[in-house]
């Protein structure tokens, strides 16, 4: 009789030993899912990572409208770069950046999640931002301000102004500068035609240095054309004190020339006689008028004690008639006509360089 036991199991074959491949295999998935529960349960109960914190620490800003199309762009860039700083994922994404609309933006952004099926899947992040691109920068926007990129003049403008104003612009119409011969063409064609001709004869190695080059000559240009500007100041200034015989005929200085006291910021002190005016270099000067006194002229007086046959006027008619113009001639002298004076203190004050003229001549006479 056989033993007892003998061929128990029989047909039933042996695990074979396990090979160093395998073990290998097996301390890998190990690891892996060692690694993976210390991520999910931190060893020493750390807390996980703050990403919205992290995200809101760079201060990103929050959106509402915007007037021009790129700035709803310039919102998402700067957005997107802390969202990737705080090294957030898609869904997070979507979730931190949406938290920064407000006002109307938070209105399109409600309307948009309510219009989507109950069961549709999460919105990704492409998916954000192809539909904020499309409602808050539509094309026929974009269109209008490439075609006011095309027809961008300089204007007033500085050329640093230009410049900030066409780089601004030229990003409506990329395709356009992309070439920078194209892109030169197009600054050069908005500058005002004596900035234009003076740089046109030459070639450029870049755009930055036709900017640069722009910049130096129309400086060049604005310092020569207010030289220029000053010198006919000084060569067509002119002032001309006229000092009056009564204060009664004048009550101030006349000055003509006043184009040019403009220009010197020039300031009259009639009471000193004194004129103050600026340099070119800003000082300020005060230049006092020196005024020269009325000629006059001595008539022998007339009285009852005087030989009438001795009288010049009686030898000479011709030059001294007995009506002279404006003056009265009696035995107390030559005077002024009381009438004349009269006229002189009622004339009107002229209006033009014609009747200041008249009115000098008048004055200065009597």
């Amino acid at each position: 009789m056989p033993p007892r036991g003998r061929g128990r199991g029989r047909g039933v074959p042996l695990h074979p030993p396990a090979t160093i491949e395998q073990l290998l295999a097996v301390q890998t998935q190990l690891m892996e899912a060692l690694v993976n529960n210390q991520q999910n349960h931190p060893i020493g109960g750390a807390p996980p990572r703050d990403k919205r914190g992290e995200f809101l620490k760079g201060h990103p800003p929050v959106f509402t409208h915007a007037t021009d199309p790129l700035e709803a762009d310039d919102w998402l860039r700067a957005v997107e770069k802390q969202l990737n700083i705080a090294q957030c994922d898609d869904r997070q994404k979507v979730l931190f950046e949406s938290g920064q609309l407000q006002g109307e933006a938070q209105t399109w952004w409600e309307s948009f999640e309510y219009g989507r099926p109950p069961n549709a899947p999460a919105i990704t992040w492409l998916e954000f931002k192809e539909n904020f691109r499309s409602y808050h920068i539509p094309e026929g926007l974009i269109e209008l301000k490439a075609e006011e990129f095309r027809n961008l003049k300089q204007g007033s403008m500085t050329v640093p102004e230009y410049r900030d104003k066409f780089a601004q612009l030229s990003r409506y119409a990329p395709s356009e500068v992309a070439n920078d011969a194209d892109k030169q063409r197009l600054f050069l064609k908005g500058l005002y035609d004596g900035l234009q001709l003076q740089l046109m004869s030459n070639e450029y190695p870049n755009y930055q240095t036709l900017v640069n080059r722009a910049i130096v000559v129309d400086n060049k240009c604005k310092e020569m054309d207010a030289k220029r500007k000053r010198m006919q100041g000084q060569a067509s200034g002119r002032i001309l004190v006229h000092a009056p015989t009564s204060s009664k005929v004048l009550s101030k200085d006349v000055i003509l020339g006043m184009d040019w006291m403009k220009q010197q910021d020039a300031s009259v002190e009639c009471k000193g006689k004194a004129v103050a005016l600026t340099t070119p270099k800003g000082d300020r000067i005060c230049v006092e008028v020196a005024v020269q006194p009325q000629p006059t002229a001595t008539v022998n007086q007339l009285d009852n004690n005087v030989n009438q046959e001795g009288l010049v006027v009686d030898e000479f008619p011709d030059v001294f008639p007995d009506d002279l113009p404006g003056h009265v001639v009696s035995n107390g002298g030559i005077a002024v006509d009381p009438s004349k004076v009269k006229d002189v203190l009622d004339w009107k004050p002229p209006t033009d360089v014609s009747g200041i003229r008249s009115f000098l001549g008048l004055a200065g006479y009597y």
